[in-house]
């Protein structure tokens, strides 16, 4: 627990932000249809938070996870947070593939950093 590891051992306040967290958690839940106001990025930041269940995880991976077009951001920076999604849902042939579709090539095309922004179908016209 972080409290514990830095020192601070205030379970008041601890318990305190948990029970906010719960309350933040109960509310986005009763809102009708809430997942599917949930795009590509704001799934991976639910999952990376680490509140959704089994079912919300599973029906978020099969609605943006497994589209080859749109798993790419925009932004490969951007990609680090999606990835980080596949990981903690421990779908490691996903991320591998992920992160060849969505880095690979650049790498291949000579980068060292992320490009401030990148698609895949731009290597049919940077490599001639």
């Amino acid at each position: 627990i972080f409290w514990k590891q830095n020192g601070l051992n205030n379970m008041n306040l601890y318990n305190y932000y948990m029970q906010m967290r719960q309350e933040f958690i109960n509310k986005i839940r009763s809102t009708s249809g809430y997942l599917d106001k949930y795009g590509l990025h704001s799934s991976a930041d639910a999952i990376n938070g680490m509140w959704l269940n089994k079912s919300e995880t599973n029906y978020l991976f099969s609605k943006w996870y497994n589209d080859s077009i749109n798993i790419c951001s925009f932004s490969p920076f951007n990609m680090f947070y999606i990835a980080q999604s596949i990981g903690i849902l421990n779908e490691m042939d996903y991320l591998l593939a992920a992160l060849d579709l969505c880095w690979g090539d650049s790498v291949r095309l000579g980068a060292t950093t992320f490009w401030e922004v990148y698609s895949p179908q731009w290597n049919h016209f940077l490599s001639k």
